[in-house]
């Protein structure tokens, strides 16, 4: 992942020194341009960052879970039955048994 996020900052960082270029030596862009392509590229560094930085949360998830992260929805669902029924035995209702859950 890391030499992925180093690949695409460094084609930013060539990018952005060829735009540099056109802008201040060879002069075939205007001011407007310019900005525009650096607030462009800077944009996409950021996107990028944060890209890495989400994918090495839920790699940390996984590993932490011991389990693919395409089990946390199961997870999900079995946490959200489970509060409901809490939620109603604490509002004083009724519900079926459920198997593997003790009433």
């Amino acid at each position: 992942m890391q030499n992925q996020l180093e690949l695409k900052l460094s084609a930013l960082d060539r990018e952005k020194d060829k735009n540099e270029t056109e802008y201040e030596v060879i002069h075939n862009i205007d001011i407007q341009t310019y900005v525009g392509r650096q607030k462009e590229i800077a944009k996409r560094e950021l996107d990028a960052k944060l890209e890495e930085i989400e994918q090495e949360r839920e790699a940390k998830l996984a590993d932490l879970a011991g389990m693919p992260t395409s089990s946390f929805s199961t997870m999900d669902t079995a946490s959200e039955k489970f509060f409901k029924l809490v939620e109603q035995n604490l509002q004083g209702g009724k519900t079926k048994p459920t198997a593997g859950v003790p009433q």
